[in-house]
């Protein structure tokens, strides 16, 4: 069988050798430095190229096994992006996310797709821009990386490959509308990157590929804030669940555990459970990912005109 895949991907911001790995390709067998597989790796056909950051496929050749089929590429993932949002509330019930995403200069390549993992039972969610093209996924098959023990979620994405994001450059806009409260979740985003696999692959190869169609292996996640908890979901709940996603992020390493706002936020959380009330906190938040979480809380747990 024959594969053909478009590989679009997200990054944190650093060049690709230092960017975490997932799991999927940190456990891949490493690629001689020689190009000589041992006979203990004989049996493997999928390799991490530690040196280029490649993958490498090999294979014996059909109809030739003294001989094996060899061919390399890339994650894609050597895009740059942070990713910032305004949160407004136009009406009882609805809340309008508006994105920006930036390509720092430590990229290799523009952003030609980005995604937000988002409700897919929201009836009256939108999802616009003047001239990217828009795509709702609606089946929760996307997983939330970097939100730990969150379930899954629909990819709401933008796309634009003629007038893509170009490197150093910001492109704003993006805008989701949805009746469901904001909260912590994962973006993917994604530069150049084409799979052309050999037209004499194998059934047994073929097989092993599709690990890398995965939006979580294809894709380098970036922590976002997004519409994620339901008109129905009461304030204590909501609450509830910061506090424990924000404790798992920090488990995770993706968030400072050590920072003075996160740890004056999960204490006061605690009484926000109870009350339902939004966390009176006096430390202020650091620019960027905290100052975005104090922005999501506020609306998640303020009254903003809804019950």
């Amino acid at each position: 069988m024959r594969r053909l895949f478009l590989i679009v991907l997200l990054s944190h911001g650093l060049c690709w050798g230092q960017l975490p790995d997932p799991p999927e390709v940190a456990a891949l067998p490493a690629w001689p430095a020689d190009g000589k597989i041992p006979p203990s790796l004989e049996n493997k056909h999928i390799f991490h190229d530690l040196e280029t950051g490649e993958i490498v496929v090999s294979y014996p050749t059909p109809n030739d096994p003294g001989h094996r089929t060899t061919f390399r590429f890339w994650l894609a993932n050597r895009v740059d992006p942070a990713v910032s949002v305004e949160i407004a509330v136009p009406g009882p019930n609805l809340y309008s996310y508006t994105y920006a995403v930036r390509n720092g200069s430590r990229a290799q390549t523009p952003i030609r797709s980005w995604s937000i993992i988002g409700p897919s039972d929201d009836p009256q969610l939108q999802i616009l821009h003047p001239e990217w093209r828009i795509s709702n996924g609606r089946n929760p098959v996307a997983r939330q990386a970097l939100v730990p023990g969150v379930a899954n979620g629909a990819r709401l994405s933008w796309s634009n490959w003629t007038d893509s994001l170009m490197i150093g450059g910001v492109a704003r806009g993006f805008q989701l509308i949805s009746t469901f409260r904001p909260g912590l979740t994962t973006a993917y985003a994604g530069g150049d990157g084409l799979l052309k696999v050999p037209a004499d692959l194998t059934d047994e190869v073929d097989q092993e590929l599709p690990i890398f169609e995965q939006i979580s292996v294809w894709n380098r996640p970036a922590l976002a804030i997004g519409p994620r908890f339901p008109p129905s979901m009461a304030r204590g709940e909501i609450a509830s669940h910061f506090r424990d996603e924000l404790q798992a992020v920090i488990r995770a390493g993706t968030l400072d555990g050590r920072s003075p706002y996160l740890r004056a936020l999960i204490a006061g959380l605690e009484s926000s459970i109870k009350s339902g009330e939004e966390p009176k906190i006096t430390v202020q938040p650091r620019p960027g990912v905290e100052a975005q979480v104090a922005q999501a809380l506020h609306v998640a747990l303020g009254n903003n005109g809804t019950p």
